[in-house]
């Protein structure tokens, strides 16, 4: 942490700061939670498996990622917790990781048959979105 304030990511590739990821069966089928309309009571009690402060994992390191895979009863689905500090990605970039990380997740499963992935640019200049906006509603 800066003297500003500021925290910073910075990647060690002979140290990775790999997800904290767990794995986890319930005695939930996806019908019922579908029958319940997706009522967030029937939902396990500990899929949310950190709090909404950063908080160090269990080997003491703040992670960058924390997902929790929990299946369905009756191999019926899987409830997907995911979560990343804000000052990883922002909304948009957690949107494009779980969405890319999904279309792996088909590919995986497609009895061989693979899927094209479209590669996708993206654009970490903040300036874009300057740019992107009517003169109007420009910060001054």
């Amino acid at each position: 942490m800066g003297t500003k304030g500021r925290g910073s990511v910075v990647v060690d590739r002979n140290n990775l700061n790999l997800p904290e990821y767990c794995e986890s069966t319930y005695d939930v089928h996806f019908d019922e939670l579908k029958a319940a309309n997706y009522y967030w009571g029937l939902f396990p009690k500990d899929l949310v498996s950190v709090c909404v402060v950063t908080t160090a994992g269990a080997d003491g390191v703040i992670k960058l990622a924390n997902i929790h895979c929990a299946r369905l009863r009756d191999n019926s689905g899987i409830l997907l917790f995911a979560n990343m500090s804000h000052y990883v990605v922002d909304g948009i970039g957690f949107c494009a990781f779980i969405s890319r990380w999904a279309e792996h997740c088909r590919q995986a499963c497609c009895d061989g048959v693979k899927p094209v992935v479209e590669h996708r640019v993206f654009h970490f200049d903040r300036n874009i979105v300057h740019k992107a906006l009517s003169l109007d509603r420009r910060p001054t």
